[in-house]
């Protein structure tokens, strides 16, 4: 599946969760730059979740979400919810049962290291089935990239993803080599 076919998919079932995998930070990045193009006006909000803070943080945004006292639906942001390297142990149980909240609209893209995926599917039985057939990877999602596409598309990611990025592990490409990727899809 493309980035593009994902951002379908998300955007027509407006609800669900995603698993998004990834091994090379550069691929990631690719990925999230055609993700967040694909999805045009949809509003993306992107939560590191590493450690228990992180994961307190996250639940009062899972009980705004619950409550109504987010956005109305057609603004609520569509959660991007990173998986700290290492983080599944002490995280996992948490989001293991909170597969509701988190299938609300617009929906959660879970993004999770391909190394950690075993480890995620251990500590959270539960929502890792109910992802069930709904998991890619990033590695494999640039195979296409539409010129329409390419012309929307920016070469920097907002800056709270760039942020959480930063704390990942591997080395993200720099914003030159960004820059050229991107106009190499024009040719």
């Amino acid at each position: 599946m493309t980035a593009q076919q994902l951002a379908f998919s998300l955007s027509e079932e407006k609800r669900g969760v995603h698993l998004l995998l990834w091994s090379n930070q550069g691929e990631l990045i690719r990925a999230l730059l055609v993700l967040s193009a694909s999805l045009g006006e949809t509003s993306l909000a992107g939560h590191l979740l590493s450690t228990n803070a992180d994961a307190e943080v996250f639940r009062s945004e899972v009980s705004k979400r619950l409550s109504g006292e987010d956005s109305p639906i057609a603004t609520t942001p569509l959660w991007l919810v990173f998986l700290q390297q290492a983080s599944a142990k002490t995280i996992g149980p948490w989001l293991n049962g909170w597969r509701r909240p988190l299938s609300e609209p617009p929906g959660t893209l879970l993004i999770v290291r391909s190394a950690d995926q075993l480890e995620f599917q251990k500590t959270t039985p539960d929502l890792a089935s109910y992802v069930g057939p709904r998991i890619h990877d990033a590695d494999a999602m640039l195979s296409m990239v539409s010129q329409e596409l390419v012309s929307k598309m920016g070469a920097k990611l907002s800056p709270q993803l760039a942020a959480i990025l930063a704390k990942l592990p591997g080395t993200p490409p720099t914003q030159e080599e960004i820059e050229q990727w991107v106009q190499s899809l024009t040719n």
